[in-house]
């Protein structure tokens, strides 16, 4: 997951923050449980659950591929659309991958159906 909630109630984005600026504790923004910072080698910098028992979205296990789909296609939409990632949308109780404008969610598929 690539984005969190920080002590103040600020939505911290990964894709738009140093990872020198990443202090102190931060949340999920739907189950509100403590998350911790993954900055290893194989996978880029993400926010994990510390446990997913209080968690029903399924935010986790995003390979590297989704991750990176991810931010390729923020990045992208950033240039001319107002673009949310992992924005949550209480009245379908979903976080979509995207949230562009508003009104299109956009989901990364990243396995062999």
């Amino acid at each position: 997951m690539l984005t969190a909630i920080d002590e103040n109630g600020q939505v911290v984005n990964l894709l738009e923050i140093e990872v020198k600026e990443l202090t102190g504790k931060y949340f999920c923004p739907s189950c509100k449980s403590e998350l911790f910072i993954k900055n290893g080698e194989i996978k880029m910098l993400h926010f994990a659950h510390k446990s997913l028992k209080a968690c029903d979205l399924w935010l986790e296990n995003e390979s590297e591929q989704h991750l990176g789909l991810k931010k390729a296609l923020y990045q992208w939409f950033k240039k001319t659309d107002k673009v949310e990632i992992e924005a949550y949308i209480p009245e379908f109780k979903q976080r979509p991958d995207l949230l562009v404008n508003d009104t299109i969610a956009i989901e990364i598929q990243c396995s062999h159906l």
